[in-house]
């Protein structure tokens, strides 16, 4: 499978296999960062891109499941699916699980959790616990708060704007 990088500044794809290295722009701006291409090229790119190289993709084992819980701040409960993994996005030690619709617990309001076969719920950023009910009663402020941040942000940036 080819991977591609889309340039900032025109929206040019241009195959990974052509970047000879990536550089600092060196100025504060919208895209910190250059990729100097084969061929006399060069695309620009954020820092969320060049994240994406460094990262690596390996197959979930069949049958793999996480939990993925979000916050539903209209209704002030908390919803949790099980989902299947197709694979496991790894970049600078983070681990993601990856979906059949793309990365799990990658809104705002949600997150997402392993289940052990002795029953007890893993979540990443705050610990083990003894049962998923407990893990969901447990991430429910958590989630809560986030999604009262992120609106508070974006209320900010509106009023900025």
């Amino acid at each position: 499978m080819q991977q591609f990088i889309r340039c900032a500044r025109t929206g040019t794809l241009y195959p990974v296999s052509r970047v000879s290295h990536i550089v600092p722009v060196g100025q504060q701006g919208a895209h910190p960062f250059r990729a100097v291409l084969r061929g006399d090229d060069a695309a620009y790119l954020y820092d969320h891109d060049v994240d994406e190289l460094q990262a690596s993709y390996v197959p979930a084992t069949p049958g793999q499941r996480v939990f993925e819980a979000s916050y539903s701040e209209d209704e002030d409960e908390i919803w949790c699916c099980e989902v299947p993994i197709v694979a496991w996005r790894i970049e600078r030690g983070d681990v993601e699980p990856i979906g059949p619709e793309g990365k799990i617990g990658d809104a705002c309001n949600s997150c997402w959790m392993m289940m052990c076969p002795d029953g007890r719920v893993i979540y990443a950023h705050s610990g083990t616990y003894d049962s998923l009910e407990l893990a969901l009663e447990a991430l429910k402020g958590e989630l809560k708060t986030r999604a009262q941040n992120s609106k508070t942000r974006a209320r900010k940036l509106q009023n900025a704007g």
